[in-house]
């Protein structure tokens, strides 16, 4: 996993860990990325975290979209949370 700061660390472990998520075949990178959107954070602060660009992110966001077929960030995050329960 990326070195992510200690309080985002759990969300990140969660989603690492989840078997449930394999299905869609993300990335390290992408599990990340998850992981933030879940916790409410916008392109700018997972890019500050992260050390990349915003647009990085971007490109991030959208693969997660096309692999689970979820359309914006609110049915991405109800998505991550019923599988990681």
């Amino acid at each position: 996993m990326h070195r992510l700061p200690e309080n985002y660390r759990d969300a990140a472990d969660l989603v690492q860990r989840s078997t449930d998520l394999d299905t869609f075949s993300f990335t390290p990178r992408e599990r990340s990325v998850l992981a933030l959107v879940s916790l409410g954070k916008s392109n700018k602060e997972m890019a500050t975290v992260l050390k990349t660009s915003i647009s990085t992110i971007k490109m991030h966001v959208r693969n997660i979209m096309t692999k689970t077929g979820e359309h914006n960030r609110v049915q991405l995050v109800l998505r991550a949370h019923k599988r990681l329960r």
